[in-house]
């Protein structure tokens, strides 16, 4: 486990590390090219009532996920700027 604690000893109410694990999960995600399936599963739960609860957060992901390459390539030079040195 997590530096030799239990389950129960996690902490699920730190934001920070909260944070920690949806950044892992994200870079998992894209690391291994699973957005179209993550995508798919998203609008799956979003059709489920038992997922209710979670709509917001679901709506969520799929709008952060559902981003065509195209918009992310015209989006590059407007949040990479390299300075020119003269």
């Amino acid at each position: 486990m997590l530096n030799n604690q239990s389950v129960s000893q996690v902490n699920y109410n730190d934001a920070l590390l909260n944070t920690q694990r949806m950044i892992l999960l994200n870079d998992f995600i894209l690391s291994k090219d699973l957005e179209d399936q993550y995508l798919q599963h998203l609008r799956a739960l979003q059709s489920n009532n038992e997922w209710q609860e979670f709509y917001p957060v679901i709506a969520e992901s799929i709008q952060e996920y559902d981003i065509p390459d195209e918009d992310i390539y015209q989006a590059i030079p407007t949040l990479i700027k390299v300075p020119a040195y003269l």
